[in-house]
């Protein structure tokens, strides 16, 4: 958990500091579970608690009882400022838990404006923004309309969930994540064999396969 001493201090200097504590009906808080999925809408609070399709996912996450999921937003300037100065990490609201300690963190990526607060919220969580430079969890993924062009991003991400898919393939998705995290005792080498299912199902693996590759359905690794 972050300092909360240092956070109550901070919220009294920023705009709308209820943005930042949480609270909400239908919050999700559990004691028992394996997988902890962070979703990181790169949005201020407003704009991501309104995205339906994010409730839909973390309703769906929550129902399995092997993961918790809870959610984060992008601080407005003014709190990044405050947060900076007391040494805050981006961290989620359920349970104020620091981005960088879940295992699996995903980002809705609905408009291209918002890329560059992805690499932003990253840094703020304190994670290497580039995924080569990354060597243990978090798993950083992204979802959402603007995935059907992964590439500005490849660099960054570890996997991209490309196009809309119905809750059944989320689960089957999210099944597939959970082998790489808790059963394939997750290394900077990856599962390339869990990797391989996921590709297809319209997974493209960011900056570890080759587009020319994955755009052949050819699932091979770049070494």
């Amino acid at each position: 958990m972050i300092d909360m001493n240092a956070l109550t201090a901070i919220l009294s200097k920023v705009e709308k500091p209820g943005r930042y504590v949480s609270g909400e009906l239908g919050r999700v808080k559990k004691d028992a579970y394996k997988v902890r999925f962070l979703y990181a809408f790169p949005d201020v609070y407003e704009v991501g608690m309104s995205h339906l399709g994010t409730q839909i996912l973390y309703k769906l996450t929550n129902e399995r009882e092997d993961t918790y999921a809870e959610q984060c937003f992008a601080p407005f300037p003014d709190m990044q400022e405050e947060m900076k100065k007391a040494g805050i990490p981006l961290y989620s609201l359920e349970t104020f838990t620091p981005a960088s300690e879940f295992d699996i963190i995903g980002f809705n990526l609905s408009y291209e404006m918002c890329y560059t607060t992805v690499i932003a919220m990253l840094k703020m969580a304190g994670i290497e923004p580039l995924a080569k430079d990354r060597k243990a969890l978090p798993i950083v993924m992204c979802g959402g309309t603007c995935t059907f062009n992964p590439e500005p991003l490849a660099d960054f991400v570890d996997l991209f969930v490309i196009g809309h898919f119905d809750g059944g393939v989320i689960l089957d998705i999210h099944q597939f994540i959970f082998g790489l995290v808790v059963f394939e005792n997750y290394n900077t080498t990856f599962s390339f064999r869990l990797f391989y299912h996921l590709g297809k199902v319209l997974v493209c693996l960011g900056h570890r396969y080759d587009l020319f590759a994955v755009n052949k359905h050819i699932f091979s690794p770049v070494v």
